[in-house]
């Protein structure tokens, strides 16, 4: 599946991105477990992460077959 990038993101705990798929549902992602956003899941649009590498070799690794267009 073809996920597109949105944002990077910042939780209280952790780094990733907000991405949204191909039937439009919005997705928080740490490279390894997607979450629909709710408001139990505060997140806030950064700029950047700190390791931007290490979140897109976490993703190729644990979702080999979904891709995410548009990641800066």
């Amino acid at each position: 599946m073809k996920y597109t990038f949105e944002n990077w993101i910042q939780t209280e705990y952790w780094q990733g991105a907000l991405i949204t798929s191909p039937t439009g549902l919005e997705y928080l992602t740490n490279g390894v477990s997607k979450w629909e956003p709710n408001e139990r899941r505060k997140y806030q649009v950064v700029d950047s992460i700190n390791n931007e590498s290490e979140f897109k070799n976490r993703w190729n690794m644990y979702s080999p077959y979904d891709q995410i267009e548009g990641v800066k």
